[in-house]
């Protein structure tokens, strides 16, 4: 079993590794999406890590805005770009305190929210609802509380949510994805994981 520390897994993973694969390859869902954007879309991605999705949405043209709490990431997500020449908008941020500013056409916030306080979860989600332009997109994943976090995580976990909660958040949308599962999780440096996960990918109305 990993050892329990006071720092998460992917931090050493941001910090050595030139690879942008810690949390997997980017959602093929969010790829999907690309052809159906504006072509100036406008991207904001909420726990961005070391970039997994911003790049991608960064090299099909659009303007992509970025927070994570890892300063690790930040680094690894800017210095990526800055070799692809990409134009990123990257800030190390904590969510519990980021507001957000401007309207998107695309609002990710992928395996974060259970990493932070509920009523700060919450209260992103209503801003995302809000600052979403008609006819944009919101994808949401987070961990729940149908299976117990594992040991050396749970300190980090702070924000799980209960079965389907996340779904209600977003009545009246139009769901493309509405989803509970199980991920079994291996990760570059060999940790294995075992995530209870909803997820939805759903669109405003316009």
């Amino acid at each position: 079993m990993p050892k329990k520390t006071n720092t998460p897994f992917w931090e050493g993973l941001y910090a050595n590794r030139h690879a942008v694969d810690t949390f997997g390859p980017p959602n093929p869902e969010i790829l999907d999406l690309v052809p159906t954007l504006p072509s100036k879309a406008r991207v904001l991605d909420l726990g961005c890590g070391e970039g997994r999705l911003m790049l991608p949405l960064a090299e099909a043209g659009f303007e992509v805005v970025g927070v994570d709490v890892s300063e690790a990431g930040i680094a690894k997500l800017n210095r990526i770009a800055t070799d692809r020449g990409l134009k990123v908008d990257s800030s190390v941020t904590d969510l519990n305190t980021f507001e957000i500013a401007g309207d998107f056409d695309l609002m990710i916030s992928d395996g974060v929210f259970h990493n932070i306080h509920r009523e700060h979860a919450e209260r992103l989600i209503t801003e995302m609802k809000s600052h979403t332009r008609p006819g944009g997109y919101n994808l949401v994943k987070l961990f729940t509380t149908k299976v117990p976090p594992p040991p050396e995580l749970a300190r980090f976990h702070i924000g799980l949510w209960e079965e389907e909660e996340l779904f209600d958040r977003y009545e009246g949308w139009d769901f493309l994805i509405r989803s509970s599962f199980i991920l079994h999780d291996e990760h570059p440096d060999g940790s294995r994981h075992r995530h209870p996960i909803n997820k939805i990918l759903a669109r405003k109305p316009e």
